[in-house]
């Protein structure tokens, strides 16, 4: 069963479990959203080159 295939109960306990990491979890869903989004339209703005650079920003800053 892949990740996108997960419940959210059953998604958060493979987080918390350490078997799946957060980045995999939101790769997954980025990677879903780009398969369907065609056919779907869902969403309206979609901000994942705006969250990794904020991520990185975050982490040059903490890092610091």
């Amino acid at each position: 069963m892949g990740i996108s295939e997960l419940t959210a109960l059953e998604l958060g306990k493979e987080i918390k479990e350490k078997q799946i990491s957060v980045r995999e979890a939101v790769q997954a869903s980025l990677e879903r959203i780009h398969k369907y989004e065609d056919t779907v339209h869902a969403y309206v703005t979609l901000t994942e080159h705006w969250h990794r650079r904020m991520r990185s920003r975050n982490r040059l800053t903490m890092a610091s």
